[in-house]
């Protein structure tokens, strides 16, 4: 099963990570937001969330099995990466195909960031996620949230979503850059639904859709060999 570790960087060291992924045999890509002549420069949407986005945008059908995003730093997130990278396909099936690497879940009613939360109290994420979607999903009851921007993902929880859910996300940030403003913060709150729940949910009612179309032409053919025997 072939792992890829996708790295958004900034002004972050990257020494690390080399020495790193030579002893664990995991394949990187850097991707670099400063230096235009890098090899893997992108361009500076919002956070890493914008790094994420058009890696996946423009690997949509060529993904690997397993790929974990990460800042250049994420040991301000966690102090087990190392661990949890180790034991990674075992977190990834407990966790339905998703883990996030950082801070622990949240659960949040109704699609708001409570009070007392940890950014943004009173963010409406329903409303975002509405936009992510197309307008035509609900957001769930019991909103769980990963507060961190890092995370591992198995590639058929993203190709579950058609790829233009995620250039919705994509023109949301282009829409609101600001760097720090609510949507980077509302993608990064919704990466959890978005890519282990509702993108389950969203082909389910794909495939619902799909049988009431074929039950429909079911009914149309019944109709029709109907009034041939009548005659």
């Amino acid at each position: 099963m072939d792992k890829l570790l996708v790295i958004a960087s900034h002004k972050e060291s990257e020494g690390w990570i080399a020495q790193w992924a030579s002893k664990t045999g995991i394949p990187y890509a850097i991707y670099n937001t400063r230096d235009r002549n890098s090899k893997n420069f992108v361009e500076d949407i919002g956070r890493e969330e914008g790094v994420y986005l058009q890696y996946i945008i423009n690997n949509y059908h060529n993904l690997p099995d397993i790929i974990i995003f990460i800042q250049a730093n994420p040991f301000e997130h966690t102090k087990k990466f190392y661990e949890d990278i180790e034991n990674i396909d075992e977190l990834l099936d407990k966790g339905n195909g998703f883990y996030g690497l950082g801070k622990s879940l949240s659960i949040w009613s109704n699609g708001i960031v409570p009070d007392k939360g940890p950014v943004f109290p009173g963010l409406n994420l329903a409303e975002y996620y509405k936009k992510i979607f197309g307008g035509k999903s609900n957001c769930p009851i019991n909103l769980e949230c990963n507060c961190s921007g890092i995370f591992a993902v198995r590639r058929e929880n993203i190709i579950t979503n058609p790829i233009g859910v995620y250039k919705n996300m994509l023109q949301i940030r282009l829409d609101e850059p600001e760097k720090y403003g609510k949507p980077g913060i509302a993608i990064e709150l919704l990466w959890k639904e978005i890519l282990r729940k509702v993108g389950k949910l969203s082909n389910a009612r794909y495939v619902l859709m799909a049988n009431r179309r074929k039950s429909n032409l079911w009914k149309k053919l019944v109709d029709s060999v109907r009034r041939v025997f009548i005659r």
